[in-house]
């Protein structure tokens, strides 16, 4: 098991931890960034549910 320290507004970052569980083959190198990046589009907010 590996600590990755990430402070990316990625999905995958939590509490400045990568969380990334499982790595796919990556068809095109990010230079600079990791290839597994993506961008965290705010807060998610779980749906009501009706009673």
């Amino acid at each position: 098991m590996m600590n990755i320290n990430c402070t990316d507004n990625c999905i995958y970052q939590e509490s400045g931890r990568c969380t990334l569980d499982h790595v796919t083959a990556v068809d095109k190198l990010n230079l600079g960034r990791c290839t597994y990046y993506s961008k965290k589009e705010g807060k998610k907010i779980k749906p009501r549910t009706l009673r």
